[in-house]
């Protein structure tokens, strides 16, 4: 039959190579992850996102009242409550913001801080002044 002559002979190893420890052999016969990606999908689905607040009209004109008293008040900070959208899920989640305005740009409906963020106006639920600091 096929390799009878070294079927029974005692195997002394190669002289190339060195003898692999056991702990690299097991790792090649270790499972694979077949589901790549599961586990963060799983660990999206449980993250959980805040629900956005209807604004109603009185609190609209209240936000834009405090953003037209912060642009005639230079150097007035205030902390800006804003809700971001999440990309991925419905809801999101709530941030807040604290600077002065720079700068207004009412066709793209933005409002930029002292410390550079950027604001969408119709993200903003709550602005909150605070005292004048020393420009």
């Amino acid at each position: 039959m096929k390799y009878d002559d070294i079927i029974n002979r005692e195997y002394h190893g190669t002289r190339n190579r060195k003898k692999m420890s056991m702990e690299m052999r097991s790792a090649q016969f270790m499972p694979f992850k077949a589901l790549t990606g599961h586990e963060d999908l799983l660990n999206e689905t449980d993250r959980e996102t805040s629900e956005d607040i209807n604004l109603i009209d009185e609190d609209k004109y209240l936000i834009s009242d405090r953003i037209n008293y912060l642009l005639n008040h230079k150097g007035y900070k205030a902390i800006f409550r804003v809700f971001i959208k999440d990309k991925y899920k419905d809801g999101g989640s709530y941030a807040e913001y604290e600077g002065s305005i720079v700068k207004y740009d009412g066709y793209a409906r933005r409002i930029r801080l002292d410390n550079h963020i950027t604001i969408i106006i119709d993200d903003i639920r709550d602005i909150q002044i605070k005292d004048a600091t020393v420009v």
